[in-house]
């Protein structure tokens, strides 16, 4: 019989080779190994050492362990884990990558966007105005972005709330949102606009990186016409609003005195008409100076008022008299006079 010699090294090839077609777990050593794997799915240890870990096909598990490794996934959807050091992780979409791998190569960064919409700003209080921030699709990785507010024609303190922080996207999540504090008011104004912007993406860009949110103003000017009601003394109270609702005009009432100097201790029924326009703020508030009453008395004085969200009106009439009645001279002070009108 003819006998066949293979040598050592061959059969040391050949078993080398049978290991990397068969291979299931494949552990490195304390030394800077190079592992790879075969077309089945494997698991391979890198251990201690600077290691480069190869899963070729199949879906494997990779493990860098202790030392600065290279992991690198292959085709197949991977598992790879870098450990402890400073690590490279080289993957593609289908893997999922551990938060532990410094830096991770072959995988396309997602873009980051944020929209932003419009909220009506209310009387009081705050009310939150939501900006939404997204991935277009799942990332194996963790993805952080800052995001930071900036006043465009709302200003920051009267209008809204300055608002930033840092948003944290745990691996699969493609949507967070942002809540920006909208200040209410009772002033009549314009929409007001402002920004919100991303910055220092982390494991992602930024593609639509700021948003415009709306502040729509949610108040009126009193309604135009003709308003009657009383005084606190019982006499009527009348005016008119301005097409614009931005004035008052034709104020017409009565007013008695009890505090008039000597020789006249009270005075009543002084007529007292203010043709105006007397302004209203744009917190639908009335002030201004005023002055009537007949020729020989003339009377002046200051008026205070709001309207209400019912556009009923209310407010303080303050009048002093100065005039002369057969040689007397009258001196003359109202204080504080409530009346009401709608």
């Amino acid at each position: 019989m003819r006998r066949i010699t293979i040598p050592l090294g061959a059969l040391l090839l050949f078993g080398a080779v049978v290991a990397s077609v068969w291979a299931g777990n494949i552990n490195g050593t304390k030394q800077n190994d190079t592992l790879r794997g075969s077309a089945r799915a494997d698991k391979l240890y890198g251990f201690a050492g600077n290691d480069h870990i190869f899963g070729l096909g199949g879906n494997d598990y990779l493990n860098g362990g202790p030392g600065n490794d290279t992991v690198s996934g292959g085709p197949g959807a991977d598992v790879l884990v870098c450990g402890p050091g400073r690590d490279i992780a080289v993957a593609d979409a289908a893997d999922k990558v551990a938060a532990d791998c410094e830096t991770v190569q072959g995988l396309p960064k997602p873009a980051l966007s944020v929209t932003g919409g419009s909220q009506a700003e209310g009387n009081a209080g705050s009310q939150p105005m939501n900006f939404k921030v997204t991935l277009p699709r799942k990332s194996p990785l963790k993805v952080s972005v800052s995001y930071a507010t900036a006043d465009g024609t709302a200003t920051a303190g009267t209008d809204y709330t300055t608002t930033k922080g840092t948003l944290v996207f745990a691996p699969g999540e493609t949507s967070k949102t942002v809540a920006v504090p909208i200040v209410g008011d009772t002033a009549i104004e314009p929409d007001e606009t402002f920004t919100l912007s991303l910055s220092n993406p982390v494991s992602a860009v930024l593609g639509s990186a700021t948003a415009t949110g709306t502040i729509t103003n949610d108040d009126k000017a009193p309604h135009p016409g003709h308003y009657t009601g009383t005084t606190a003394q019982g006499e009527s109270f009348a005016f008119d609003v301005a097409g614009d609702g931005m004035s008052i005009s034709n104020l017409s009432t009565r007013v008695n005195f009890s505090d008039c100097d000597a020789p006249l201790r009270s005075f009543r029924g002084l007529p007292f008409n203010v043709a105006g326009p007397i302004p209203i703020g744009l917190d639908r508030t009335i002030s201004g100076s005023v002055s009537g009453g007949p020729p020989a008395l003339p009377a002046s004085g200051s008026i205070q008022g709001s309207f209400d969200a019912a556009d009923k009106a209310s407010g303080t009439l303050t009048i002093t008299l100065n005039g002369n009645i057969a040689g007397i001279t009258v001196n003359c002070r109202s204080g504080p006079l409530t009346w009401s009108a709608a």
